[in-house]
């Protein structure tokens, strides 16, 4: 049977190849699939190669990006500095704290007020920046309101980061949460909308100076979060295919009503 299906402007017929004794689709029907969405989109997959199943990776890279947040969250000295994107000596971030303090620095005036805070200090936008990138899943730098602004088109093509919506079903360790003014990447999903995550704060204990740092935060709701959840994002070199890409891709370029056509013509040989 031929299929035909639609996407991007393109027109791909697809021989769907039956067992005699069972209406699925051929491994070799779903596989023939991937070249041709990297015809269309021909961004190569940077950290990962091959079309095989890459579930095993990509654990050891969410292991691996928990890791590194870790490592970070421990660092209680780090102060949070809006538009700063340095972890520097324990001297340095506490040079920069106590000058903060001392001059009573506003939350946005901090970063040029105060030198050492040049040195040392970080927001939410940089921490995960900083973390995905040392983890070996590099993406050029993007604030906040950009990562919220930003087209789903936009989010792929610049930052190498795919929309994923507002579906925290679809959630997963290492995916980034992105609010109307903050910034966190989740470390586990506890269910209901609750979970784990890791970021950069102004809060912490009380500090009326709004100084912060790391926090790990724990079984949270993750629906709302200074403002509500604006989008998932997850690293494409998380994803096994450029398939599973062009999915979410097109969910979010056209009308809702074109994704669900689309999922359904795609759903035999993706899943």
């Amino acid at each position: 049977m031929n299929t035909t299906i639609r996407i991007g402007g393109f027109c791909f017929c697809l021989m769907m190849a039956f067992a005699p004794d069972a209406g699925i689709a051929s491994e070799t029907t779903k596989f023939d699939f991937a070249p041709q969405i990297e015809s269309h989109y021909p961004k190569k997959i940077s950290g990962i190669a091959g079309w095989g199943n890459l579930h095993e990776q990509n654990v050891r890279v969410q292991d691996r990006l928990i890791r590194v947040a870790d490592s970070y969250a421990k660092l209680k000295y780090v102060p949070y500095i809006w538009g700063g994107g340095q972890v520097g000596s324990r001297k340095n971030c506490m040079a920069c704290r106590k000058c903060v303090r001392s001059k009573k620095i506003g939350l946005k005036n901090r970063l040029t007020a105060c030198q050492p805070c040049q040195r040392c200090g970080i927001d939410c936008s940089h921490f995960v920046n900083m973390v995905y990138r040392e983890a070996g899943l590099p993406y050029n730098y993007a604030s906040t309101w950009e990562l919220t602004h930003q087209t789903s088109e936009g989010l792929l093509d610049i930052y190498d980061l795919v929309d994923l919506g507002t579906d925290l079903l679809q959630a997963r360790p290492g995916d980034l949460l992105v609010y109307e003014k903050h910034i966190v990447m989740l470390v586990q999903t506890n269910g209901a909308g609750y979970g784990d995550f890791v970021h950069a704060t102004r809060f912490r204990g009380g500090d009326k100076m709004q100084l912060g740092g790391f926090r790990w935060d724990k079984n949270r709701n993750l629906k709302k979060l200074r403002g509500k959840l604006i989008r998932v994002l997850r690293h494409k070199d998380f994803f096994d295919s450029w398939a599973e890409i062009e999915r979410y891709r097109q969910a979010f370029q056209g009308s809702k009503e074109g994704y669900l056509n689309l999922v359904a013509q795609l759903k035999s040989f993706i899943e």
